[in-house]
């Protein structure tokens, strides 16, 4: 049952506000070659509460998060699907300043 729709202006601040890190795992002693490039689990939970995955795993500094990539990728494409309606409204608006 659908149940409504994205809110497609939190998913636009979502990925505007969104930083990407470069990053080492605690486990990796042996740290070789390219970092991982990823959203810092805390990060991306305290932007969107949606995102946050419990591993029911600690470490010495607690309990350990991931984030949800697919709640991520579905705000993705809503927030794309936004730009482009904005990006074409603007192009519309050229046009008519423009007298095309």
């Amino acid at each position: 049952d659908v149940v409504g729709d994205v809110e497609k202006d939190q998913a636009w601040s979502l990925l505007r506000d969104i930083e990407l890190k470069r990053y080492w795992f605690k486990t990796e002693t042996e740290r070789t070659g390219v970092p991982w490039m990823g959203l810092i689990a805390e990060e991306a939970a305290a932007l969107d509460p949606e995102l946050k995955i419990v591993t029911n795993e600690t470490d010495d500094e607690g309990e350990i998060w991931s984030y949800n990539m697919s709640v991520l990728q579905m705000k993705s494409m809503a927030a794309l699907s936004f730009a482009l309606t904005r990006i074409e409204e603007l192009e519309a608006r050229i046009d008519l300043l423009e007298g095309n």
